[in-house]
């Protein structure tokens, strides 16, 4: 049953990245991302969830650049709650076959619903406060800034496989 919620989570990023931009390019890379999430799913492999939820990221990116619209807000936290979605079940799946209890699935049913709470609740807070400073940033300082946080996030994603466990 809790692979099923991970499917859900699949077939939404895919209806998330079609909606944004219903290109053949996007429904292509929606399509395999779809595929490989759920080989991934029904094998319990994590590395092919991983990859999917990675493509999933990269072809809503292609999405929203192919829109060209302005800022989406919803559709992002949208995205990111529907890849919680795929990768969090599939965790729990692979811990249930492993001995864990179904104490652990209740446990992660309410940090899904508190995180489906708190998440847009943040996202709207961080918005308005970046909308806020963004008229305070000089435009030369701009790009500096963002790339500064993007190899932050590089970096932290980085540490973070360095110290994951080898799936096998």
């Amino acid at each position: 049953m809790i692979r099923l919620v991970a499917c859900v989570g699949v077939v939404t990023l895919v209806g998330i990245a079609v909606t944004t931009a219903p290109v053949r390019p996007v429904a292509a890379g929606a399509g395999i991302a779809l595929v490989l999430g759920v080989a991934g799913i029904v094998s319990l492999r994590r590395w092919a969830v991983t990859s999917s939820a990675c493509l999933f990221v990269a072809d809503y990116a292609l999405a929203v650049w192919l829109a060209g619209g302005s800022i989406d807000v919803v559709g992002a936290t949208a995205c990111g709650l529907a890849l919680l979605m795929v990768v969090q079940p599939l965790e729990i799946a692979r811990s249930r076959d492993s001995g864990a209890d179904i104490g652990v699935t209740r446990s992660q049913v309410v940090g899904w619903i508190v995180a489906g709470v708190a998440v847009p609740g943040v996202v709207v807070l961080a918005f308005g406060v970046s909308r806020a400073l963004a008229s305070s940033v000089p435009p030369l300082v701009a790009p500096l800034l963002a790339a500064a946080g993007a190899i932050g996030v590089l970096v932290g994603l980085a540490s973070a496989l360095a110290r994951a466990p080898r799936d096998t």
